[in-house]
């Protein structure tokens, strides 16, 4: 990657964060008010950014719990976890463990190594299952932003195993892994519609991650790169159901509409959110859930989750006429 390129990507990252920190200061809930505990960044590898948050609530804990993935956006070059924190509360304190994830950051490294740093992650999850009273039978994927894109990439591989070897990724747990539904808000992911997104500082963050320049992907360039990067034709029904929030004044609103319009298509049950207003109208603000909009926005979100996750599929319904 071109000194040039790191330059820029290394200065986003230092703005970025630090809009984040500030975000983080308001946004910040002290874990007791949700009746939820917090074990932060525990460590998962060796690296400096192996780390996850386990956010459990206080009671109900003696059975296994649902697990929700969650994994921040910033562009690939960025992003605060902690900034999540009380999001992540809102979901642990309806009886479900957390984990918030951190990952490398491009172009310290580039793809694969942020994507192999979340399954690495979930290896580590299910390897303490049993500590953190983990029900890996029941998944949620959460995610905002660039952070959508390792929920897609979750997606892809939780039906076709082939995809790891497609993308060159290693996970031990990959054939017991399976997503039971999906919360995208203001997903970026398809590298081809990114490179002409008019998101402030895109170039940079798809530039960062892939080592291509727009320019190339625009022209059409490195598709095999780029189809190992984004294998969207894994893109199938075995997609989980997915909960997707836009916002009316997002560039990037298209990804999320593209995503319903495939999800329609192959018939993968979806609803999809579109956020309106001076605030929340405004890309991935629905992770606020300290106003009474966040609260809506995350009472519609919570119900499609829910549902799905706790949604008895055929199998368990057959045995329970079975037994009546």
């Amino acid at each position: 990657m071109d000194k040039n390129r790191v330059f820029k990507a290394k200065a986003l990252h230092y703005w970025l964060n630090f809009t984040e920190r500030l975000a983080e200061i308001i946004l910040h809930r002290s874990p007791d008010s949700y009746d939820v505990t917090l074990e932060k960044c525990v460590p998962y590898g060796q690296g400096k950014y192996n780390n996850l948050d386990i956010i459990r609530p206080k009671t109900g804990t003696e059975k296994k719990l649902p697990l929700m993935i969650y994994v921040h956006g910033g562009g690939w070059i960025s992003g605060v976890k902690s900034m999540r924190r009380t999001y992540c509360y809102e979901y642990a304190k309806k009886g479900v463990v957390v984990a918030n994830i951190d990952y490398i950051w491009a172009p310290l490294k580039q793809f694969p190594y942020p994507v192999q740093d979340v399954l690495d992650a979930i290896d580590f999850l299910f390897d303490n299952a049993e500590r953190f009273n983990i029900d890996t039978s029941k998944i949620i994927f959460g995610g905002e932003s660039a952070g959508v894109y390792f929920g897609m990439i979750l997606n892809f591989i939780a039906a076709h195993f082939e995809a790891l070897d497609v993308m060159g990724l290693k996970f031990r747990h990959a054939k017991e892994f399976k997503i039971t539904v999906n919360m995208f808000n203001c997903g970026a992911f398809d590298m081809r519609s990114l490179a002409s997104s008019k998101f402030p500082g895109m170039d940079i963050m798809v530039e960062s991650l892939t080592d291509i320049s727009t320019k190339d992907i625009r022209e059409g360039l490195y598709e095999d790169r780029i189809n190992v990067i984004y294998p969207e034709k894994f893109l199938d029904e075995n997609f989980a159901p997915t909960f997707i929030i836009c916002a009316e004044k997002d560039a990037l609103m298209t990804d999320s509409f593209a995503l319903k319009a495939k999800l329609d298509k192959f018939h993968v049950k979806n609803e999809l959110l579109k956020c309106t207003g001076a605030l929340y109208g405004r890309h991935a603000f629905a992770v606020s859930t300290v106003t009474p909009m966040g609260q809506k926005i995350l009472e519609k979100t919570q119900k499609f989750v829910f549902a799905a996750l706790y949604a008895k599929n055929e199998h368990e319904q057959e045995q329970e006429e079975s037994a009546a």
